[in-house]
């Protein structure tokens, strides 16, 4: 019985000295995320896509604009930043083992780098006509009260 106790010790011993060696195989990314006027964006998407990973790998920003991917494997990441109402940005970094690499990232407000259409116009251009002279008078000499239609009610 005490030979079985010592075995199952060893091997859990054993077991718990490998599990940090395995989290030195890995790395993380982390950041801060703001708008184009240095304020947090609480609630971003990122989106984390490699090679070396199976499937995308997806975190959302903190209210502090803070966002992590812990336990990544080393290899070149794409990262995908998305919100609604701002524009979606990407960048490419690369993943050490056993280091955590900072991306930050500034998004800016969707459409605030376009300029606004004009308003349409018509295909026909409108012109003003100018009265003459002669339509002038006519139409002040209607307007007025004549001498003969004052007293004539």
């Amino acid at each position: 019985m005490p030979a079985r106790l010592v075995r199952t010790f060893l091997c859990l011993v054993l077991t718990l000295a490998a599990v940090p060696a395995l989290a030195q195989q890995l790395g993380s990314i982390n950041g801060k995320i703001t708008d184009s006027s240095g304020a947090v964006l609480p609630g971003v998407t990122v989106d984390a896509t490699s090679n070396v990973l199976p499937s995308p790998r997806t975190a959302v920003s903190g209210a502090d604009g803070v966002y992590q991917l812990p336990a990544l494997p080393p290899g070149t990441y794409k990262l995908t930043f998305s919100l609604q109402g701002f524009s979606t940005a990407t960048r490419e970094s690369q993943v050490q083992l056993s280091e955590a690499t900072l991306v930050d990232m500034k998004l800016a407000v969707q459409g605030s780098l376009r300029r606004s259409p004009s308003p349409p116009t018509s295909a026909t251009p409108t012109r003003r006509r100018r009265p003459s002279a002669a339509t002038s008078a006519g139409s002040r000499s209607r307007s007025c009260p004549s001498a003969r239609s004052i007293g004539t009610w």
